[in-house]
């Protein structure tokens, strides 16, 4: 297994009474995910499912936000997990404080080509349709440019390209209330229920639901500890 080169990666190992090192990327793995399992960065559930998903490889990238104060400390964790990244400064409308609020937004991938794709991609939506109303102000080629710019991000962040097309087409969702009894009442029903991660269509979910039971799955094996905590969390 690969040692770790980079020296300052030690400091974040330093045991107070036994300045343990770790030698190999396994450990550094382990480590990171105990990490995401105590969660001091305020990370959502959705967000810890995802960066478990794009370490596995299960997905080719993710995005995500985290306040500025946090995000010294989750470089340090996508950096010892072996990821690549990319983080920008924005700003999110707060509801409960009605206004909007600094934050960082971070592109992850295992690929560097695959993050260099999904980061322009995000750069070239954000100037040409992330405006108020934008939508309201394109002619018909703009709007068609619009929609296979958003189907070509769904399918860089690995979501099924039926249900990204479908969402990209304004159709109608399958809801969870509309989900099989036996899939609703499943833990996988339930934590569907609390973090969709995307939405299922109205004639495929059953393939596409299949792909969300694949990545939970992942996700237990990975951290039992994490699986537990998103099907008991109330978001």
């Amino acid at each position: 297994m690969k040692n770790f080169e980079d020296l300052n990666q030690y400091s974040l190992w330093k045991n107070n009474e036994n300045d343990i090192i770790p030698t190999d990327t396994e450990v550094a793995e382990k480590w990171a995910i105990g990490e995401l399992e105590t969660n001091s960065f305020n990370l959502s559930g959705q967000t810890r499912i995802n960066i478990i998903l794009v370490l596995k490889g299960a997905k080719p990238g993710s995005q995500f936000n985290v306040i500025p104060q946090k995000a010294p400390a989750v470089k340090k964790l996508l950096e010892t997990m072996g990821l690549y990244y990319n983080f920008f400064e924005d700003k999110e409308y707060d509801f409960d404080k009605e206004e909007n609020v600094p934050t960082v937004t971070f592109m992850i991938s295992k690929d560097k080509k695959i993050l260099d794709r999904i980061t322009e991609t995000d750069k070239i939506n954000r100037q040409k349709f992330s405006k108020k109303d934008y939508l309201k102000n394109l002619d018909a080629a703009g709007k068609e440019e619009q929609r296979k710019s958003e189907i070509q991000s769904g399918i860089d962040f690995g979501y099924p390209a039926t249900a990204v097309e479908a969402f990209s087409n304004g159709e109608k969702k399958m809801e969870w209330v509309d989900l099989p009894e036996e899939i609703r009442d499943s833990e996988i029903g339930k934590i569907n229920r609390k973090f969709p991660l995307f939405s299922l269509s109205k004639n495929n979910w059953k393939e596409e639901i299949e792909v969300f039971k694949r990545w939970i799955s992942i996700v237990k094996y990975t951290s039992p500890e994490i699986y537990k905590q998103i099907l008991e969390s109330k978001e």
